[in-house]
């Protein structure tokens, strides 16, 4: 560290050395004036500046001693930047540092804005290839905004959680679906039509969209009719996606032991039985399992009423009898009324006693003495088997007495030959039993092998074969027709002929391979090319079959042919379609229409019976294929609803 000596010992030299710099000052005296400033040499270009010297003094031995400093505040050239000014010193300004625009610093980013932003003679380039986003921006610089984006993408709701399972994952039996969004005025919109997870049912599906199909706790739940009695309550199980009760006792007919059977709260209520003696034949009465009480009469003596009184075989033996004992008959009087004779036991009439008014009957007289005669008379009737009356169409009519006679049987429905309009016309309890109503039956199964219905193909499979088996000996042929491939040698791209109309065991051996899977869904147009009068498909109809339908699939009725997915307004009834009415087609000269059923998915059965309109069950779960059972009742109801017994 400098100390004061050193400092006096430099400024003596420093005082030394200016003045044999300058020792021509004139009069020897001081060399500069205390505070006076003198330029430095050196250059004043650009931002150069030589700097100064100051003149100070130091006091040694007493006097004042004067001299120049070193040269401060100098700037020499320095390496040129972008501010505008001559760094370098060489009278050139920001030269060498500014960019091919004339600028400095780094040249400007190309944007999409029309202009040659980077000097580089090319105008917007390099934006091809941007991702375009849903920002209300150019963001490919082709001069339209937000283009080329779908107008729907697939979108759930905020807070939707991530462990739920859509319809869209592999094997899923979910009913949770992804909602939609659209892109519009630069942003996307809320997400719609989300569907997210419900309690779980037992229907097949998988309600909470957890996974997990029908996994609710209901084993335990009673169900019955009753426990009342020998009656048991069973508890409910889900099977096959519908709940099933097991376990259960069920009230039957009553019958005599004691027990209730039909779980009423009473034991052998209301048992009667036939019995009989020698005299006759009576009823017995069921009391705590035992029959008792036999109303068959007993033998007496003999009277003259018609009847063997001693039962021995023979009726009023040794008696003169004009009538029989205890008969009854009017005895008219004047001006009204009947007085009454009633027959004794020796076989002859009693006196004729009374000339009473008596409640109206049809004869032809004033019985009531009201001065009418025969008057407000009416008796049901019924001219068939009693046992036919009020079973189906069947009912009573009413006949009507005038001048004594009762008149015909008004508004009676007898019992007539069954027809197939899902009535009990023959009154025998059973609608539409018709045997061979059709001998000959054409059937074509229309099959949905889309990627959705890859979980029902095997079962399809079996159950179709089962069923068409279980026809052997009939006239019937079968034909299938697959929708549901994107790449299809029909023209129209809807469907094609799989398999011809053939016999059932042509069928059995060449269908079992067909089934597979494809990804369109164009149910309805399927539909209108399978009962077109063109037959686009060709098939190989009978004039003396009966054309039937059977579609599976699961999705709503849809077409590509300009309808909207679902409008199930533009197809309401498949037989308002071209040729669907049988005497609208060349090979069909019955006059009967074509024969329609559908197996759907059961949020989509509504506008399947919609499309499907006609009498009768035409839309069934297909969920119900899953079960064999259940298939082969939905498949026999097909034969059932229009009158044909196979």
């Amino acid at each position: 560290m400098f100390n004061e000596r050193t400092v006096m010992l430099l400024a003596a030299l420093t005082v030394l050395s200016y003045a044999c710099q300058d020792s021509n000052a004139p009069g020897g005296g001081p060399i500069c004036e205390f505070g006076e400033r003198m330029a430095c040499v050196g250059r004043t270009l650009g931002e150069c500046d030589p700097g100064y010297r100051v003149c100070q003094e130091l006091y040694s031995n007493g006097k004042a001693v004067t001299f120049w400093s070193e040269c401060q505040y100098a700037v020499g050239p320095a390496p040129e930047v972008c501010d505008g000014k001559d760094n370098d010193c060489d009278n050139r300004i920001d030269n060498g540092v500014t960019n091919r625009c004339g600028t400095c610093g780094v040249e400007p980013a190309e944007i999409c804005d029309g202009l040659d932003n980077n000097c580089n003679g090319e105008v917007d380039e390099g934006f091809a290839d941007f991702e375009e986003l849903c920002d209300g921006v150019d963001n490919d610089c082709d001069g339209v905004v937000d283009e080329g984006l779908s107008k729907r993408r697939a979108c759930d709701p905020p807070g939707a959680q991530d462990t739920i399972v859509y319809n869209d994952e592999p094997n899923s039996r979910s009913t949770c679906t992804h909602g939609w969004q659209e892109c519009r005025e630069g942003d996307w919109t809320e997400c719609f039509d989300w569907r997210g997870p419900e309690p779980e049912i037992c229907d097949g599906w998988d309600n909470d969209c957890n996974g997990y199909v029908d996994e609710i706790d209901i084993q335990r739940n009673e169900c019955g009719l009753t426990d009342v009695g020998v009656c048991e309550f069973g508890y409910e199980v889900c099977v096959g996606g519908e709940l099933a009760c097991f376990e259960t006792i069920d009230p039957q007919n009553e019958i005599c032991d004691a027990l209730d059977n039909d779980c009423d709260g009473y034991t052998d209520e209301g048992l009667q039985r036939e019995c009989q003696n020698p005299c006759g034949r009576g009823v017995e009465t069921c009391l705590m399992g035992e029959w008792i009480n036999c109303s068959a009469p007993a033998a007496t003596e003999e009277v003259c009423d018609g009847q063997d009184n001693d039962c021995d075989g023979l009726v009023d033996e040794e008696l003169t009898c004009l009538c029989n004992a205890g008969d009854v008959q009017p005895c008219p009087n004047a001006p009204c009324g009947w007085g009454i004779m009633v027959c004794q036991l020796d076989g002859t009439w009693g006196p004729c006693e009374g000339n009473i008014p008596q409640a109206e009957i049809c004869n032809n007289h004033d019985d009531d003495c009201d001065e009418l005669i025969d008057e407000d008379l009416f008796l049901d009737c019924y001219e068939d088997d009693p046992l036919t009356l009020d079973v189906g169409l069947c009912e009573a009519g009413v006949s009507t007495c005038t001048e004594g006679v009762w008149g015909p049987c008004d508004g009676q429905v007898l019992p007539e030959e069954e027809s197939c309009d899902g009535l009990d016309n023959d009154c025998d309890g059973v609608v539409d039993n018709i045997e061979r109503y059709w001998e000959k039956v054409d059937m074509i199964f229309a099959v949905d092998v889309s990627g959705s219905m890859w979980n029902y193909i095997d079962a399809l499979t079996t159950g179709i074969i089962d069923y068409v088996l279980s026809l052997q000996g009939t006239e019937h042929q079968f034909g299938i027709v697959l929708f549901g491939q994107s790449t299809l040698p029909h023209p129209t791209g809807e469907g094609y002929l799989k398999l011809q109309l053939t016999d059932i065991n042509t069928f059995i051996a060449d269908m079992s391979s067909l089934l597979t899977s494809g990804s369109e869904e164009p149910s309805i147009d399927v539909v209108r090319d399978i009962s077109s009068p063109a037959n686009p498909l060709n098939i190989a109809w009978r004039a003396d079959a009966t054309p039937i339908v059977v579609l599976f699939g699961d999705e709503s009725p849809q077409s590509q042919r300009g309808y909207l997915m679902g409008d199930a307004d533009n197809f309401s009834n498949p037989c308002e379609l071209p040729g669907c009415n049988n005497a609208t087609n060349q090979n069909w000269t019955d006059g009967d229409p074509l024969e329609l059923f559908v197996f759907a998915l059961s949020v989509f059965m509504g506008a399947w019976d919609t499309a499907c309109h006609a009498p009768g069950q035409r839309v069934f779960n297909i969920s119900r294929v899953l079960n064999e059972e259940l298939l082969a009742i939905d498949l026999a109801l097909i034969f059932q609803e229009i009158c044909i017994d196979p």
